[in-house]
């Protein structure tokens, strides 16, 4: 078996990963075996096939975070099994491929091919680990980006949402007064507001206000200034500009 097999005491110093899952593809059994024993006792849970066919059977039912592979399997090679898994993955693993080839060239076939990583036969225990914690720090990584998307575009939802709020009501009228206006949301919500309200006899008032920034905070604050502005216009009798804005400079912050 091509593994250096690390102590019982240089395990536990590593750090225990739950939840991983790992698939080791190996027709070696031996190797296979020496491979979910340096890995089971740091927490990853695995699971083994002796082929490529195999391989993509247990993926399919396991859907494994990151996948350990021969490059010379039987059926299906280690290089058709990567290109594979990126065909019919909708959330790519992260893919370790195993070698005794050397060779550059080789190393840029396997890489080429979609795996993430190489490691070449034989190889030492601790590098494994190294390799497979890269992986999973990796994983880990893309999956926090992925939450982070996933709340901008919840915010932005959420912004848009709250834009329309900065919109005049349509059934605003006043004889001798027609207009119109056109929304149309940009990729990055901001602070634009636009207001229409009438404010006495003959008289009516159109406010367009731009908050420096985007997403939801630009919005809210253009909400804050719309109310403030609309509150202000109710309780003027003679409306004026100068001293709305005045009033509203001493109750923003």
């Amino acid at each position: 078996m091509s593994i250096n097999v690390l102590k019982d005491s240089a395990l536990r110093e590593s750090s225990p990963h739950s939840a991983v899952r790992i698939l080791v593809v190996e027709d070696d059994e031996d190797l296979r075996l020496g491979v979910r024993m340096l890995l089971q006792p740091l927490g990853y849970e695995v699971a083994e096939a002796g082929g490529g066919r195999e391989a993509l059977a247990v993926y399919e039912r396991w859907r494994p975070q990151l996948v350990i592979a021969d490059w010379n399997l039987p059926e299906l090679d280690g290089l058709s099994l990567v290109a594979e898994l990126r065909r019919r993955a909708d959330s790519l693993p992260y893919v370790l491929l195993l070698t005794g080839r050397a060779d550059v060239d080789d190393r840029v076939a396997g890489l080429t091919a979609g795996a993430n990583d190489y490691l070449t036969k034989p190889f030492d225990a601790r590098e494994l680990i190294a390799r497979v914690e890269a992986g999973v720090r990796q994983l880990e990584a893309q999956a926090r980006m992925r939450r982070y998307i996933l709340q901008l575009e919840e915010n932005q939802d959420e912004a848009r949402r709250a834009q329309r709020q900065l919109l005049p009501a349509r059934g605003v009228t006043m004889p001798g007064w027609r207009w119109s206006y056109l929304f149309r949301p940009s990729d990055f919500v901001g602070g634009d507001g636009l207001d229409l309200a009438p404010v006495g006899p003959g008289r009516m008032v159109m406010a367009h206000f731009d908050v420096s920034g985007h997403g939801l905070p630009a919005v809210m604050l253009a909400v804050t200034i719309q109310r403030l502005l609309r509150a202000r216009m109710a309780e003027e009798t003679s409306f004026r500009p100068a001293r709305v804005l005045e009033s509203m400079n001493r109750d923003l912050p």
